[in-house]
């Protein structure tokens, strides 16, 4: 009887504390003796909900229950637009209501045991509140929780406000450096109190510039952008780097070219970053022994000259010499001397030197057309028995003359000749023989004498290579 007057008396008191202050919702409490609870904050921005756990660690029975979680309500509310406070199960069976002091800054839960009898919690999350981060609020915010009347301090956590970084800027958005110098970037973060304000820095092209804590060196020439990040916000500074030409070298300076002979000379510029004009003029000392275009050369006669690259005030020089091999002479013949009526063969024209450097135009004539016909090619026609001598000029002062000798019978080309593995190597082996045999006519034989005392002189070398008449 007695415990029924207490259980109405406790009742009429709850009822009396209703009166008196906001109820959120049904709310659990309990109290054993030193139960194992803690508190699990979070972390979140101005307007965010963050949801505040209360565990018990092992499973606890209780009464009587007041729980109380203390916090700052200058930062942080229970949250009406969403389920503010969640009870576990057993808290629900067993308490009956709850209520927010916000003046005592706490969240208070008080219940009884309505069956006057102890309940067991298990453990888990017990209660979880529902808190919104207020606009304005920055920094931490430090929970406590404490158990029954006692207020004894059993647990503590914090939400972490995070204030979002809003801009970065930097105090250059552009720098003009040249290679080895260095300059510094400051860069501002809003808010000043950002959570994460730590600003980390980087270069689009470390070849160009680097940058270290805001301090930028230029080490080439070139562009790179420097970029200043915060709290997923960046600013960023265009960086110029100037890398001053100090000099230019030539693939070569010494150059020899023979006669009409083409050659092209290259520029490396120093340092190779270099970002002055690459602008290059070229000029030569005699023109009329060599030309220069743009770096090409032309040996147009015999001598020397200076070829000189200028760019802005730095100069590059190459010596040429240019040597030419004079036509001395010349030779003229026919693979076979005999041909037949209707009959083609080529003159065949060999000059001493090989290489000479001269422009060379051969003219062609027959001594007797009705004989035999040659063109302005050397192709010698037979037109009637007979003979005729042919003459080759060169440039109008070097000849050389041979015999044809026309007989009276009809040409009648051969049927082509299989291919057979032997007829290919005799083949072979005719085309190219190097003979080292003048023509027979004797006009020709006086010819190849001058021509032989002109290569023992040290004019010049050639072969002769004989061609094989087709029928």
């Amino acid at each position: 009887m007695k415990k029924q007057i207490v259980k109405s008396l406790a009742i009429l008191l709850i009822i009396a504390m209703m009166c008196a202050f906001i109820p959120v919702g049904k709310v659990e409490a309990a109290n054993p003796t030193n139960p194992a609870f803690e508190l699990v904050g979070g972390e979140g921005k101005a307007g965010d909900v963050v949801q505040v756990k209360l565990n018990l660690k092992e499973d606890t029975t209780f009464e009587d229950l007041t729980l109380g979680v203390y916090y700052d309500p200058s930062k942080l509310a229970v949250d009406s637009e969403e389920n503010d406070i969640i009870l576990s199960q057993d808290l629900t069976t067993n308490m009956i209501w709850g209520t927010t002091l916000e003046k005592e800054k706490r969240v208070e839960y008080q219940g009884i045991d309505m069956q006057a009898d102890p309940f067991t919690v298990k453990a888990g999350t017990v209660m979880a509140i529902n808190f919104r981060i207020l606009e304005g609020a920055t920094g931490d915010v430090d929970l406590t929780f404490k158990y029954d009347t006692t207020e004894t301090q059993l647990a503590t956590a914090t939400v972490k406000i995070i204030t979002p970084v809003e801009s970065v800027s930097l105090d250059k958005t552009s720098l003009e450096m040249t290679k080895g110098e260095t300059q510094n970037l400051v860069a501002t973060v809003v808010p000043q109190e950002a959570t994460d304000a730590t600003v980390t820095w980087s270069s689009s092209n470390t070849n160009v510039a680097t940058v270290e804590n805001g301090v930028v060196t230029a080490v080439g020439g070139g562009t790179a952008t420097i970029t200043a990040t915060a709290g997923g916000k960046s600013a960023t500074c265009a960086v110029n780097v100037k890398s001053p030409m100090t000099g230019i070298a030539l693939s070569e300076t010494e150059v020899s070219l023979v006669k009409g002979q083409p050659k092209t000379l290259t520029v490396a510029f120093l340092p190779a970053d270099t970002t002055d004009s690459k602008n290059v003029v070229w000029s030569t000392s005699d023109e009329s022994v060599v030309s220069v275009d743009n770096g090409k050369l032309t040996g147009l006669k015999q001598g020397t000259a200076t070829i000189t690259a200028t760019c802005g005030t730095l100069t590059a020089t190459a010596e040429v010499t240019v040597v030419e091999y004079p036509l001395v002479g010349i030779i003229a013949w026919v693979s076979e001397e005999e041909i037949d009526i209707g009959e083609q063969i080529e003159t065949i024209v060999a000059t001493a030197p090989e290489n000479t450097t001269d422009d060379v135009t051969f003219t062609f004539e027959s001594s007797d057309e009705n004989v035999a016909t040659v063109d302005e090619n050397g192709v010698i026609t037979g037109v009637a028995q007979g003979e005729a001598t042919i003459t080759v000029t060169a440039n109008d002062e070097f000849t050389s003359e041979f015999k044809i000798t026309v007989t009276d019978k009809e040409y009648v080309p051969e049927e082509e000749e299989g291919t057979t593995e032997e007829n290919g190597e005799e083949a072979i082996e005719e085309e190219t023989e190097t003979s080292s045999v003048l023509p027979k006519t004797a006009d020709i034989a006086i010819g190849a004498v001058v021509l032989v005392m002109l290569v023992a002189g040290g004019v010049a070398i050639f072969t002769i290579k004989k061609n094989k008449r087709t029928k």
